[in-house]
């Protein structure tokens, strides 16, 4: 057995698990998680609970796996305690996860047919954005960076390109457009590059001809 119950429960709270007290049963297994050692609590909901930790575990997800089904449990008390016995003066069961055969065996406990549901991935940022039409004459006020937002869609739409560069052209070092940087990337589906420039630079320079919008 090549991992620790430390390491194994290291790799449960990077996937958002978060395993307390008895449920901390799984002593140490395999690299492949295949096979382990699961500690006897005194607890059959602790020592299924982690035949079920072992199966999602070895899943392909990058967060939690919750248990959606399983056809078939099956328990022999005597045959547990049997093949019960000890690592470091701790009681231990062996468990086996058999793919072929689609069943999970510690001791005399059998589950059958094991499914999870994936949850999905936990996102602390985002935003929820809508569509909104707008006039070409519209005789509402419109704030600036919502008149900005606009203009850039419409140059992205008539310019047929999703990667724009936008150059603000400023007098006296004073831009009017302070929250730009924060506002691009909010818009849908446009990667915009966005510079400042003064008029004295752009005259001296050739910044004009990559530009997309000023």
């Amino acid at each position: 057995m090549q991992r620790k119950s430390d390491d194994i429960y290291k790799l449960f709270s990077i996937r958002d698990y978060n395993y307390s007290s008895v449920f901390r049963s799984i002593y140490n297994s395999s690299l492949s998680l295949s096979e382990a050692n699961i500690k006897w609590e005194d607890n059959w909901v602790a020592m299924i609970d982690s035949m079920l930790q072992l199966n999602a575990l070895r899943r392909i997800h990058e967060t939690v796996s919750q248990p959606h089904f399983v056809r078939k449990i099956i328990i022999d008390v005597n045959k547990h305690f049997d093949e019960m016995y000890e690592i470091d003066g701790i009681k231990v069961t062996p468990a086996r996860i058999f793919d072929v055969l689609d069943y999970t065996r510690c001791g005399g406990i059998i589950l059958r047919n094991i499914r999870f549901h994936d949850l999905p991935t936990i996102c602390t940022n985002f935003g929820v954005k809508a569509l909104k039409f707008v006039p070409h004459f519209s005789t509402n006020t419109i704030d600036k960076a919502s008149a900005l937002s606009t203009y850039i869609q419409i140059s992205a739409e008539n310019l047929n390109k999703h990667d724009l560069n936008i150059v603000e052209i400023i007098e006296n070092s004073v831009s009017e457009f302070v929250d730009t940087n924060q506002m691009l990337p909010e818009i849908p589906g446009i990667q915009a590059n966005y510079s400042v420039i003064t008029n004295y630079s752009l005259k001296k320079s050739n910044t004009a001809s990559f530009v997309d919008s000023v």
